[in-house]
């Protein structure tokens, strides 16, 4: 008809319209699906603490400590392998799993800190359903990296 010449959809047929309003959907219930997840990842509570994890900036190199992230990550590793403090070792994880929550973790400065095989074991430690989670949590995290970094 003549008088949908001036419109700006007037060349393109109902399918190509059709088709790009469905991509548009999508890309858009996508990204709505991951600022969901990245909400969750960051802002989770569990019942038995009742913390809200705070999210970091994401340009965040220095932690509210005044230590650098390199530092901090120093100071926890030998809690960790710590198994007489059940507690410092459980407090120890909790930060590392926190530490790769944020929007943007330094997956590889965890990975060169050797944790992963300490944190594996700990995923099997039936007597303390807390610290099975916040391994397996860290875990999840960890692999949430690239494929290089992964088959670390």
């Amino acid at each position: 008809p003549a008088h949908t010449v001036g419109y700006k959809q007037s060349a393109k047929t109902v399918d190509v319209t059709h088709d790009a309003r469905v991509q548009t959907n999508v890309r858009l219930r996508k990204e709505n699906r991951q600022e969901e997840m990245r909400k969750k990842r960051v802002n989770i509570t569990t019942p038995e603490q009742e913390m809200v994890i705070e999210p970091a900036a994401p340009s965040a190199s220095v932690p509210p400590s005044g230590m650098s992230i390199e530092n901090e990550i120093r100071t926890w590793i030998p809690d960790i392998y710590n198994d007489a403090d059940r507690d410092a070792q459980f407090q120890a994880v909790q930060k590392f799993r926190r530490l790769m929550s944020k929007v943007d973790p330094p997956i590889d400065l965890v990975l060169q800190s050797n944790i992963v095989p300490k944190v594996v074991t700990l995923v099997y430690n039936i007597e303390m359903p807390e610290m099975q989670l916040e391994a397996a949590w860290l875990l999840t995290n960890i692999v949430s990296g690239t494929s290089a970094q992964t088959q670390e």
